[in-house]
């Protein structure tokens, strides 16, 4: 099992929101060694699953901007049970040090510049542009994440 997991979501089915499922693909193509999950939107369920790694990268669209976003994400003090369905990264970290006792050393949220969101299958020529830009990012976040292990996301 590799230390690191990136997980890509958002919903494939309207455009431009399906771009952290399709980096995450990409990324998974082009590091196989890492465990990559791609699903619609954060389930609880997830914390378990966190647990088990030393490295997360959460990948999703957003909306506007011309760059990648690359920011810590650190776990939600303030976070407590519930019946939610969805959840986000800093509630997921949360869960995974209360329910499970372990929380990431990094935990990095890469967000993709997003335009449209119709009810189509295909991603924007734009935002389709930044996805080997964002498997490159990952790539090179996983690479100092090894070189220096004193990086930490805890707050």
């Amino acid at each position: 099992m590799s230390d690191t997991i990136v997980i890509g979501f958002g919903n494939t089915l309207r455009e431009d929101d399906g771009a952290g499922v399709r980096a995450a693909e990409l990324i998974r193509d082009a590091f196989p060694e890492i465990d990559v999950v791609t699903l619609h939107e954060l389930q609880p369920e997830l914390a378990e699953k966190i647990s088990h790694y030393r490295t997360v990268v959460f990948i999703d669209a957003r909306a506007g901007g011309n760059a990648l976003s690359c920011a810590g994400v650190c776990a939600d003090a303030s976070w407590k049970p519930d019946d939610s369905h969805s959840q986000s990264p800093a509630c997921l970290l949360a869960a995974s040090s209360a329910l499970y006792n372990h929380c990431p050393d990094l935990a990095v949220m890469v967000g993709i510049p997003a335009f449209q969101f119709g009810f189509r299958e295909t991603l924007s020529p734009t935002t389709a542009l930044m996805l080997p830009e964002c498997a490159a990012l990952v790539g090179r976040l996983l690479r100092r994440a090894r070189m220096d292990d004193v990086v930490s996301a805890h707050c």
